[in-house]
């Protein structure tokens, strides 16, 4: 990060209110490893974010943005995601290029369509695309093997694919008020399975 970067972030993060980098120094922000723009009533993630590349947590959720830029692919060590409640309708492919993610939340969003390489994300544990407006799940999401927790409660999601029996380190599975007929009994095979909400 140069001085100009870091200097027009301070600029920013004083007009949106955002203290915790405000308190710090350029070598404490360039170093860091968390950060947390969540509730700041941004509409825009400054470009700047994205040449912290020591970021491994990422909090933006409750904010109005619309668009992440496609600069995140820059974030290498980013395990933790959340840009949950925003106005967000597009994912960028570039986000599944973040392969040492574990976590990622996508809620509350006017998002439609999950990317089909949402499967090269091989180390997610916990992936929350609830409250959004998907009707489908895409193949790639039965290839997550890691994954242990899954929500995708609150769609439009009409089936769920037999292949579901693949995630068999899934521990959680929230299905809640999608438009589902039928739950596939390959379910039955999900052995650490613990939690099963179909209300």
């Amino acid at each position: 990060m140069t001085d100009n970067d870091f200097e027009k972030l301070i600029k920013w993060a004083r007009k949106n209110d955002a203290y915790n980098i405000l308190s710090m120094t350029k070598k404490q922000i360039s170093s860091s490893k968390e950060l947390n723009l969540s509730n700041l009533d941004i509409e825009k993630v400054p470009i700047e974010i994205f040449k912290l590349t020591n970021i491994e947590k990422l909090y933006l959720s409750l904010n109005y943005i619309e668009k992440i830029p496609k600069q995140i692919k820059n974030l290498k060590k980013l395990k933790v995601l959340d840009i949950s409640a925003n106005n967000i309708k597009i994912l960028p492919k570039e986000i599944f290029d973040l392969k040492m993610l574990e976590y990622l939340n996508i809620s509350n969003n006017y998002i439609d369509e999950i990317d089909n390489d949402i499967e090269k994300l091989i180390n997610l544990k916990e992936l929350d695309i609830s409250s959004c407006n998907i009707s489908s799940l895409p193949e790639g999401i039965f290839k997550l093997h890691n994954i242990e927790f899954l929500d995708i409660s609150v769609n439009k999601i009409k089936k769920i694919d037999k292949k579901i029996k693949n995630l068999e380190n899934l521990e959680e599975l929230i299905i809640d008020s999608n438009k589902l007929k039928s739950i596939p009994k390959e379910i039955n095979n999900l052995k650490k399975l613990k939690i099963l909400s179909i209300f």
